[in-house]
């Protein structure tokens, strides 16, 4: 189809030109929607191509008298004073030719923030506690779920049914055994979450939900009786750990572990124990856990409940505390890479004089889109706290050089997370402002049930 040339009255050439005259940029217009637009327009050369690129910035319009009406750029990667300015923007933006997901714009740093608090959240809830509109926080979610692979899911209190967590970290004394031989012995484990291939001071860390410590004896002995371990020494060190900050998604697999605990009647078990579930509260957990988000109906439906059973007994199991939270996990992570901490306290004294620093350190905010620290637990042997850190823009020797600084009384050991073997990470943005972290810092004196969020 042919271009139809519009034609511009004798004013809006006039301010055309002055703006010309004014502008270090080179100065278009087009008729759009009834309005006379003006763009500033420069090219560029597209450092991956090399190919030159003709890149535009709309300024204003021109009404027909001849006035110039400012563009009013509502969006924060628009906002700007001219093509230059917004370049610049984009350029600190832009990752190897990519949109940069590293630096989020506040709105979406904000949804990051309420979907991790509560991955359930309607859009409209979403809208009303953002100030913006619902077709505004559709859009964006859309667009975060698919940037950084967002997953729903719950953050559960194993402890509420009869099981403790524990954590081992293995060093090798030389080479370590195959990665996918690892994976097929550890995804065989049911009792283990999270499994990290390491390199540094470690070579793995593996995050365990066990009944008690027989069992879980039992178990590291069996794993490390595997052929596979033959001809690999190793030290293994297994100690209890209470999640402080964060948390590891729980495995589907694990469930089969959970519906041993279904509560049946039966003349030898008239009443369920404290450790036993009923079905609808299994169903709600293993459902939520795949997805967070599907509705309530849906589960009834699939699992012949009563209408009404899921949603009851998922306000239940909030209210009983088996689960804190609906929220997120991230897959697609824009990261360098994750970085393992191991804070060993050699000084209790030291450490305890520094203690605040240590909590402001856990909860300090950043302008990437997950938490500084994505999870944080103390340890009881060796005595200290592990940290589960995303490296975006910095390095992890920078890292342990500041907590080295800004906390006594430690010794700090390091890995560089090469490679998740089993399980997955709990990468979100928490509202540290409702933190357990904040309450000590707030009243160092603060009794809480635990030192959980």
């Amino acid at each position: 189809m042919r271009k139809i040339e519009h034609e511009y009255s004798k004013h809006v050439l006039e301010k055309l030109d002055e703006l010309k005259a004014k502008s270090k940029n080179k100065i278009s217009i087009a008729f759009i929607r009834g309005r006379n637009c003006v763009y500033e327009y420069k090219y560029i050369v597209d450092k991956d191509t090399r190919l030159r690129k003709k890149k535009t910035f709309y300024i204003g319009y021109i009404d027909n008298r001849g006035a110039f009406v400012a563009a009013l750029h509502r969006k924060e990667s628009t906002k700007s004073e001219g093509i230059d300015e917004y370049l610049g923007k984009m350029e600190r933006r832009t990752l190897g030719g990519e949109y940069n997901l590293v630096y989020p714009e506040k709105l979406d740093l904000d949804i990051l923030r309420e979907l991790s608090m509560n991955s359930r959240a309607s859009a409209f809830e979403l809208a009303d506690r953002l100030g913006v509109t619902k077709s505004t926080i559709l859009y964006r979610v859309k667009k975060l779920e698919k940037e950084y692979g967002i997953i729903k899911t719950i953050e559960v209190y194993p402890e509420r049914f009869g099981f403790t967590r524990y954590v081992v970290t293995v060093k090798f004394f030389g080479e370590k055994p195959p990665f996918e031989e690892l994976k097929k012995l550890f995804d065989k484990e049911l009792r283990v979450q999270l499994v990290l291939l390491m390199k540094g001071s470690y070579d793995l860390f593996i995050y365990i939900l066990a009944e008690n410590t027989i069992i879980l004896e039992e178990m590291i002995f069996k794993l490390r009786s595997e052929k596979l371990f033959s001809g690999h020494q190793s030290a293994w060190n297994i100690g209890y750990i209470m999640e402080a900050y964060g948390f590891i998604p729980l495995r589907n697999e694990f469930f089969t572990l959970l519906e041993e605990r279904i509560w049946q009647r039966t003349r030898e078990s008239p009443r369920r124990t404290k450790d036993q579930l009923f079905k609808s509260e299994f169903v709600v957990l293993k459902e939520l856990n795949k997805d967070a988000g599907r509705s309530f109906s849906s589960m009834d439906n699939e699992n012949k409940l009563n209408n009404g059973s899921s949603q009851y007994t998922y306000h239940k199991l909030l209210e009983k505390k088996f689960i804190e939270r609906a929220t997120i996990t991230m897959t697609k992570v824009p990261m360098k890479y994750c970085a393992f901490f191991y804070l060993k306290q050699i000084d209790i004294i030291a450490f305890n004089t520094t203690r605040m620093q240590f909590l402001r350190e856990i909860i300090e905010e950043t302008d990437n889109p997950t938490d500084k620290h994505i999870f944080e637990g103390d340890v009881s042997a060796p005595h200290g706290s592990v940290f589960i850190t995303p490296i975006f823009d910095s390095s992890i020797e920078a890292v342990e050089r500041k907590l080295k600084t800004t906390i006594k009384g430690i010794e700090v050991e390091s890995a560089i997370v090469t490679d998740i073997i089993t399980g997955s990470l709990g990468f979100r943005r928490f509202d540290n402002k409702r933190s357990s972290q904040l309450e000590v810092i707030k009243d160092p004196n603060a009794k809480l049930e635990t030192y959980q969020r």
